[in-house]
């Protein structure tokens, strides 16, 4: 069977906003991560930054290879979010973010 992780990295290698390291590093950890990344369509940079602080006591913590992607230090209840339901921000698997650099 092929290595299938190596296949994944080198296909993502010229991906634009790709960082091989730092996508190694975040993968290695054994903890599960939540991330979001937020829907520039929907919100202003104002509106981005208040939906961030809206998470308190949860911090939050850049995504390297994303301009929208945040991790989350714990996971909330999104299902009570009308911004949720609104598409203001997406739960997302912060592995797939890097095609938001586009």
């Amino acid at each position: 069977m092929p290595d299938l992780l190596n296949i994944l990295i080198d296909s993502l290698q010229h991906a634009p906003g790709f960082q091989r390291d730092a996508f190694a590093a975040v993968h290695a950890e054994a903890k599960q991560l939540t991330s979001v990344r937020l829907n520039p369509a929907r919100l202003s940079t104002e509106q981005q930054q208040e939906l961030l602080a809206g998470f308190a006591p949860i911090t939050t913590e850049k995504v390297p290879w994303s301009n929208t992607g945040y991790y989350l230090s714990s996971r909330p209840s999104f299902t009570f979010d009308p911004l949720f339901h609104a598409g203001a921000y997406y739960v997302q698997e912060a592995s797939s973010m890097f095609w938001s650099m586009r």
